[in-house]
């Protein structure tokens, strides 16, 4: 018994001894577990860290596409209107029998009428129209379009008037605007005339016809 009782004694007097080395025993093995381990945690870190760093670099930018600019409005084109509307005037409508155009040699006067279809530019009796030029001034009318836009000028027509004084074929000979160059050739086209003579008998006869479309 006193053996067993001092075997007691002994391990409860040697105890924190015993605790103190098991605590030192354990802190060695702890650091001998930090000295080994660190290369494979590092590299692992390290591993993980540069994979991160190589995922971000490899990340492209998306820029935002640039919106296309718009496209131009289409113009549309504008007629120049006369601000105010004004009175119609046709002026010098006549018959240019002495216009360079109608000239020809004297002696063509004295030729005998041998063709009952020959067209004669100069003759002893030029066509007039039934009634005067005013005949043709009231079938003329001065266009709206021509009218707003303010366009002046003559229009020159070229007549043929047969032995009836019939218009056998009329054309515009010089141009100013298309409406107009239409209501100047409508107006002559719709004329009845006296016809044109030579040597007292009725021909037929090519004229030029002016006529000028005014404002006021």
């Amino acid at each position: 018994m006193p053996a067993i009782k001092n075997y007691r004694a002994d391990l409860r007097s040697k105890y924190p001894t015993y605790i103190k080395i098991s605590l030192v025993l354990s802190l060695l093995f702890i650091i001998i577990a930090f000295k080994l381990a660190p290369e494979n945690s590092k590299s692992t870190v390290l591993k993980s860290t540069d994979s991160e760093i190589i995922m971000v670099e490899n990340i492209e930018r998306t820029d935002q596409p640039d919106k296309p600019p718009d496209l131009p409005k289409p113009v549309i084109p504008e007629i120049a209107v006369a601000n105010d509307i004004e009175d119609v005037v046709f002026d010098d409508v006549s018959i240019d029998y002495n216009e360079e155009f109608t000239k020809v040699p004297d002696k063509q006067k004295e030729r005998i009428v041998e063709d009952e279809n020959e067209i004669f530019i100069v003759v002893e009796e030029y066509p007039e129209p039934f009634g005067g030029m005013a005949a043709i001034l009231n079938k003329l009318y001065y266009p709206e379009l021509s009218r707003r836009a303010g366009i002046e000028g003559k229009v020159i027509i070229s007549a043929i008037i047969d032995k009836e004084g019939n218009v056998i074929n009329a054309e515009v000979f010089q141009s100013l605007f298309a409406q107009l160059d239409e209501a100047a050739l409508n107006a002559i086209k719709n004329t009845k005339f006296i016809p044109g003579k030579q040597r007292g008998k009725p021909v037929n006869v090519s004229m030029k016809i002016p006529i000028q479309f005014k404002l006021k």
